[in-house]
C-alpha cells in the first residue's frame, strides 16, 4: 500500500470514528421520540464496541491494520463526543461560592472524563478490530467473532431494562432497550443456525 493509500486509510478511520461520537453527543437528551430512540441505542457500550470492530472488519489486510483502524477510529469518536459535549455546556457547572452563582467551565472533568475514555479504547480497540477481522467465514474462530457484539448488546440490554428501566422507567427507552433485545437475540440464533447448518452439510 503506497503512502497516500495509507494516509487515506487512516483518515477515513478517523473521520468516521469522530462522526459517530458528534452524532452520539448531538443526540443525547434530544426530546424527539425517533431521536431519543437512537440515542438510547448509539449511547450503549455495545454500539461503541461495534465501531472499532467493523472498523476492524473493514481491514481484511492484517491484524495490525485492523487494529490500528479500530483504535484510530475509536479515539477519534471519544474525543469528537467531548469536545461536542463541552461545545454543548455539558461541563458547565455553577460556582456555589459566588452569590450571584457564577457558572464556569469544569476543565478537570472534562480532561479526566475524556482521559479516561481515551485510555480505555486504546486498550479495547485493537482487540475489537482484531476480533473484527477475525470474523470473516464460518469457522469456530470467526463464529465466535461474529457472536461478540450480539452478545453484548443482550447482555446490556437486559442489564438495563432489569436496572435503569426498572427505577425510572420510560416508554421509549423500554420499548428501545427492548427491541434491541430481541434483535440481538435473534442475531445470535441465526448465527448459531448457519454454522449448524453448514456443519451439517460438510457431513
Amino acid at each position: 500500500m503506497s503512502r497516500l493509500l495509507r494516509l487515506a486509510w487512516a483518515a477515513s478511520a478517523v473521520v468516521g470514528g469522530g462522526l459517530f461520537g458528534l452524532v452520539v453527543s448531538r443526540l443525547n437528551g434530544a426530546s424527539w421520540p425517533p431521536f431519543t430512540a437512537f440515542s438510547l441505542v448509539l449511547g450503549t457500550g455495545w454500539t461503541w464496541a461495534g465501531l472499532a470492530y467493523f472498523l476492524g472488519r473493514s481491514c481484511a489486510a492484517s491484524a495490525l491494520r485492523a487494529s490500528v483502524a479500530a483504535l484510530l477510529g475509536l479515539v477519534a469518536a471519544v474525543v469528537a463526543y467531548s469536545l461536542s459535549d463541552l461545545s454543548r455546556g455539558v461541563y458547565r457547572t455553577v460556582d456555589e461560592t459566588d452569590p450571584l452563582l457564577a457558572t464556569y467551565t469544569d476543565w478537570r472533568g472534562f480532561v479526566t472524563t475524556t482521559g479516561f475514555w481515551v485510555v480505555v479504547a486504546v486498550v479495547v480497540a485493537p482487540v475489537l478490530g482484531i476480533a473484527g477481522r477475525s470474523g470473516r467465514g464460518w469457522q469456530t474462530r470467526a463464529v465466535i467473532s461474529k457472536l461478540l457484539i450480539p452478545i453484548l448488546a443482550l447482555t446490556e440490554m437486559t442489564r438495563r431494562l432489569a436496572t435503569e428501566a426498572g427505577f425510572q422507567p420510560s416508554p421509549v427507552a423500554v420499548y428501545t432497550w427492548g427491541v434491541v433485545e430481541g434483535c440481538s437475540l435473534l442475531v445470535v440464533i441465526v448465527i448459531l443456525g448457519i454454522r449448524a447448518t453448514r456443519t451439517l452439510q460438510r457431513r
